[in-house]
């Protein structure tokens, strides 16, 4: 007896769904406006539905009558339908169409909500809460689906005779162990690296005579010694690169034109200047060119204080790139 004494007293804050159906409306209204716009672009009427059920549950709200909740319920389960209708059980556009719908619903179901509504008696609660508990329990089991489905998830084969043959020429400080890795499960792909740094076990060997990476059938490898200065690069460059075509001409070089081999950046135990890397892509831009290799390059690495040294590192390879292929050298 006492604890129905006290409910009326602790939950007695009419201003509560009358506050929330006027953010509610005024969500409505907005979510209306924008559906009448996306369909005069040829979108989808579900978001001026949407906005029209939103916003009549927020005129029900600031009444404090139950049948916002029932309203909302319909609008909840309509919404969990055209999900499915449109997207199925993938999880991520599920969540995106019900991210500020289910937080909403759960809001409403709090008695601070329901106990405050004019018509909605303690004895009438289940008739009151039941449909949109039986909502958001239907977007739960949804979204659980959604969530451990394997929808993207495509059981195919490629075939290799099919594939493209890709050359990666890998000149960034750090050794590709995961390109190393890609490359050994994949025969249309080959790696040449070159570099100063390995890694076995999350731990960085700056001398590479301590730690150094074994190559594969198609991953190779050169280890740059500390100290390794331009000249001594461009040798090794001249000497390794006709390895990119001793199988024949690939179908697409990817060169990956890494910045921290410069004796600037704090990882680098080499003695590379901003003129020896800007000859660097020159020599493997002019080896693409007479060989007529489809080239590509991605720029990588970089960790000097000063950015300013990393982004000369970048431009000159586009400079490098202007000067080879542009004709103008």
């Amino acid at each position: 007896m006492s604890q129905m004494q006290a409910s009326p007293s602790t939950m007695r804050s009419p201003w509560i769904p009358v506050v929330t159906g006027i953010v509610y409306g005024l969500l409505g209204l907005a979510l209306a406006a924008g559906g009448v716009w996306l369909v005069a672009l040829g979108g989808s009427f579900y978001y001026v539905i949407a906005g029209i059920g939103l916003a009549v549950s927020g005129a029900l709200l600031i009444r404090r009558l139950r049948a916002a909740l029932w309203v909302y319920a319909a609008l909840l389960i309509g919404t969990l339908a055209w999900a499915i209708w449109e997207v199925g059980f993938d999880w991520w556009p599920l969540a995106a169409r019900g991210d500020v719908l289910f937080p909403l619903a759960l809001w409403l179901l709090c008695p601070l909500v329901t106990r405050n509504l004019t018509d909605a008696p303690p004895s009438a609660w289940r008739a009151t809460t039941g449909p949109l508990w039986v909502g958001v329990a239907a977007s739960v089991v949804v979204l659980a689906i959604g969530l451990f489905s394997t929808y993207h998830e495509i059981d195919g084969k490629l075939d290799v005779a099919d594939a493209l043959v890709v050359e990666i020429l890998d000149l960034d400080l750090h050794y590709g162990n995961g390109t190393a890795a890609l490359a050994a499960t994949r025969p249309y792909l080959t790696v040449l690296a070159v570099y100063g740094n390995d890694y076995h076990a999350n731990v960085a060997y700056r001398d590479v005579t301590v730690r150094r990476h074994e190559d594969g059938l198609n991953h190779w490898s050169v280890a740059l010694q500390a100290g390794c200065d331009g000249r001594c690069l461009n040798e090794i460059l001249d000497q390794h690169l006709p390895r990119l075509v001793q199988f024949g001409k690939p179908d697409l070089l990817l060169y990956q034109a890494g910045a921290d081999p410069l004796q600037d950046d704090p990882y680098s135990p080499l003695a590379l200047t901003h003129h020896d890397l800007l000859v660097r892509d020159r020599i493997v831009f002019e080896f693409a060119r007479r060989h007529s290799l489809p080239t590509a390059w991605v720029l990588a690495g970089g960790y000097t204080r000063d950015t300013a040294k990393v982004v000369e590192v970048h431009l000159n390879t586009f400079r490098a790139a202007a000067v080879v292929f542009g004709g103008d050298g």
